[in-house]
């Protein structure tokens, strides 16, 4: 009977684990929309990640059978329920990762090689301009072309032809230049 309490409290801990890993994975993985609005910068995260992903499948994979093999009555059921879960967290993170890569690779194929930094820097001697914004930019962009830049002050998208040099934000008034 020893043994099989022990071997609960290590699914339920290997569980445990994969469920704060799952979630925390999940959250560093850029959403689609932050993606596509060019606000999550120019990769996937940590490279670690793939590899985070890969465990968590093997381990969730692998509880499967052990909780069949050391587990009875009660104790097999709630070891499922937990295996369970844990498999529907790695699947939502693989999910989530899967669909990071496919919005990177599509802003690829539309012409998007790397996120640019802007800095913007005031011109009537204020300060609210210090803060950098990501934007994507086209990698043969056709004359005339119109990049983002988000105001620091308000947070406003700003659309503006590529070669300006000086900005003013007509929702706050903010000028400064690039």
């Amino acid at each position: 009977m020893a043994s099989v309490e022990a071997s609960l409290l290590i699914n339920f801990i290997l569980n445990g684990i994969i469920f704060t890993v799952g979630i925390i994975v999940a959250l560093l993985i850029p959403s689609n929309r932050k993606i596509r609005e060019g606000e999550a910068g120019t990769s996937l995260g940590a490279p670690w990640i793939i590899l985070v992903l890969i465990l968590m499948l093997i381990m969730t994979i692998a509880l499967f059978p052990v909780s069949f093999l050391f587990q009875k009555g009660a104790n097999l059921v709630l070891a499922l329920v937990l295996d369970l879960i844990a498999l529907i967290i790695t699947s939502t993170a693989v999910i989530i990762y899967l669909g990071a890569r496919r919005a990177y690779r599509e802003l690829r194929e539309e012409g998007y090689e790397h996120v640019e930094m802007v800095r913007a820097v005031p011109t009537d001697g204020g300060h609210a301009l210090s803060h950098p914004s990501e934007h994507l930019h086209p990698a043969d962009p056709p004359p005339g072309n119109l990049i983002t830049v988000e105001c620091p002050q308000c947070g406003s998208h700003l659309h503006i032809p590529e070669n300006s040099h000086t900005i003013t934000c007509p929702y706050c008034g903010l000028t400064g230049s690039i």
